[in-house]
């Protein structure tokens, strides 16, 4: 249980804190729309545009960039049929991960210490959120850890099978609100992907939470690219809500916490950046329209600079308030109040990658 009281003792104040107050690390700023494709930031330092040129002058530490283009639709790649839709008579997701993905249109509405603009879906994310599981080193970086979720594993069985070698699951203590609790036997793996149920068992909502141990063992690293492909049930899923973040082994929050994909089910995914030393501030944040039935691809890069989030090959932005401690990679739910104990919330996970830095 060590592991798990070292999570669930500082991640539960931490995401209670900043509920109420997303915005108190934004300062005031003014969004510029020219035409369809050029987005210009005006805050405290001026304006200037968001992508291919100069960036605003000011003396904070956080940018945001992305690029805003038309969405494309229909490419081929692996997501759910039309007819695996969620949302059907039992509001999950289909088993596997086979057949191509639906592509919405989206935005996402970027904060930084001193800028604010609007991100958009571009016209290669439909291709982008069908990608397949990355394998091998990128410029800069050495993959370390990979799993495609390939020999399927039936509910309760996941921590006893092979699985059980390559991440530790939460058991047996409340979830970040203490609303619900985390159960590793909802866990299971069919159709190339992972499949955590949630739902009410003995009038308690359980969801799960999951940690990748990189060569076998647990605990994160200073640095690091992570990447997952993922979707979730929708509709009236309510109360279900699912966090895929970078969080402090030393479980002290003040090291800093980095959300690169977080939301309610029924609503679209989010990022936020917390300040290091002052975490219930946001250097960053993204609240996309994004929605979670649809398979989507996040993508965190933690480099001794700045860390960069991404959502759908766009990224969405940069802070250069960075981590210096180790952190790891967390998969997690959560329960929220008001939650429908009628339904269940299954989130779906096709593949995850990590990445540490070349030389550290």
């Amino acid at each position: 249980m060590e592991r798990e009281q070292r999570v669930r003792g500082g991640h539960r104040p931490a995401r209670a804190a900043v509920r109420g107050g997303r915005s108190v690390a934004v300062a005031a700023s003014v969004l510029v729309v020219l035409g369809a494709g050029a987005l210009l930031v005006a805050g405290p330092g001026g304006a200037g545009p968001a992508d291919g040129a100069a960036a605003p002058s000011s003396s904070a530490t956080s940018t945001a960039a992305a690029s805003a283009a038309p969405t494309g639709t229909g490419l081929p790649g692996r997501g759910p049929t039309a007819a695996a839709q969620p949302g059907g008579s039992a509001g999950e997701p289909a088993d596997g991960a086979g057949g191509a993905p639906t592509a919405t249109a989206w935005t996402a509405a970027v904060h930084t210490r001193s800028t604010s603009g609007v991100r958009a879906s571009s016209r290669d994310s439909a291709a982008a959120a069908s990608a397949a599981l990355p394998a091998g080193d990128l410029p800069g970086w050495r993959q370390v850890f990979t799993d495609g979720f390939d020999d399927d594993v039936a509910e309760g069985a996941f921590t006893s099978s092979g699985y059980g070698d390559r991440w530790h699951a939460y058991d047996g203590f409340p979830d970040t609100f203490g609303v619900g609790a985390y159960s590793d036997d909802l866990l299971s793996v069919s159709g190339g992907a992972l499949q955590m149920r949630w739902h009410t068992q003995d009038g308690v909502p359980r969801v799960s939470g999951l940690v990748p141990l990189v060569d076998g063992r647990w605990g994160g690293h200073v640095g690091g690219r992570y990447s997952v492909r993922f979707r979730a049930s929708a509709g009236p899923a309510h109360g279900y809500n699912a966090a895929f973040l970078v969080w402090p082994d030393s479980n002290v929050w003040a090291q800093g916490e980095l959300d690169f994909a977080e939301g309610a089910l029924d609503g679209g995914v989010r990022a936020y950046h917390h300040c290091p030393g002052d975490p219930q501030a946001h250097c960053a944040s993204a609240e996309s329209t994004a929605p979670w039935e649809e398979w989507h691809v996040a993508t965190l890069e933690w480099t001794e600079r700045s860390v960069t989030y991404s959502l759908d090959g766009v990224r969405l932005m940069t802070s250069t308030d960075v981590p210096v401690d180790p952190m790891h990679l967390v998969l997690q739910g959560y329960v929220s109040q008001g939650y429908d104990p009628a339904r269940d919330a299954t989130v779906q996970v096709d593949w995850v990658a990590v990445w540490y830095p070349d030389g550290g």
